[in-house]
């Protein structure tokens, strides 16, 4: 009933590099009314070394989904951990795992291994840069990705700028539209942060929203059984004030 959460995008990973592309803002702010999407991005400055979501169906937690950044010589390894389980009639209905590696160099994408534990399905893709294109594989089958696309990950905001997402769950390309629809106020904790509303069509169906210093702050989705998915921001405001994970 809820393996549609994972293919309609568990927010994932990373992404360093892509297209930059104007918006607009559709109401009245503090933030400015149009922005410029970033090509690259220093995910240190704007999360420290790891980022910290709440995963919530219809406002209830079920959930928890985790990135941890580090650097590895002359590379950035982005580290992905999600875990969501839901409870009926005090049983769990279902569980999903999901753990991910990527490797950045020179901000472009040199690998990527994910996998993932579905309530029992069990899926795994991978990307290998290859000279100039990316070698993808996943549930079906294997094909070439430009160099410069981007993974299913929402930290950057440059996804918002592009048309086409390398999905890091079934390794398959998603062809979406994405549009600004404005800001609003964004609730984390005892904090409130005004934050730009992105909605994605095609291939992913859902809303990101983005601070004013691009970092990533929710996310929202319908399940196919017709609740509300969100990934609430924990911790996710930079390194001076950023803690581990307990």
């Amino acid at each position: 009933m809820l393996g549609v959460w994972s293919r309609r995008c568990i927010a994932i990973a990373a992404a360093l590099t892509a297209g930059g592309a104007p918006f607009a803002s559709a109401g009245p702010t503090d933030m400015p009314t149009q922005i410029d999407i970033p090509t690259t991005i220093d995910p240190f400055e704007l999360y420290g070394d790891e980022m910290q979501f709440d995963v919530l169906r219809d406002g209830d937690p079920i959930g928890s989904y985790l990135v941890f950044f580090r650097k590895q010589g002359d590379a950035l390894q982005v580290e992905t951990r999600a875990s969501i389980e839901v409870d009926v009639l005090f049983a769990s209905a279902y569980k999903l795992r999901y753990q991910s590696l990527e490797t950045w160099r020179d901000g472009a994408l040199a690998s990527l291994t994910a996998s993932t534990n579905d309530d029992g399905e069990f899926k795994h893709m991978e990307a290998v840069r290859d000279g100039t294109s990316l070698d993808v594989s996943g549930m079906e089958g294997k094909w070439e990705a430009a160099p410069t696309l981007l993974p299913t990950s929402h930290w950057n905001m440059a996804q918002v700028a592009a048309d086409t997402l390398i999905n890091t769950v079934s390794g398959t390309p998603n062809h979406i539209s994405v549009v600004e629809a404005g800001i609003e106020n964004v609730t984390m904790g005892d904090e409130t942060r005004p934050a730009r509303r992105f909605i994605y069509s095609g291939d992913l169906d859902m809303e990101a929203w983005y601070d004013d210093q691009g970092r990533w702050v929710k996310l929202r989705f319908a399940a196919e059984d017709g609740s509300t998915i969100e990934y609430l921001c924990r911790r996710c405001s930079g390194p001076t004030t950023l803690t581990k994970a307990e």
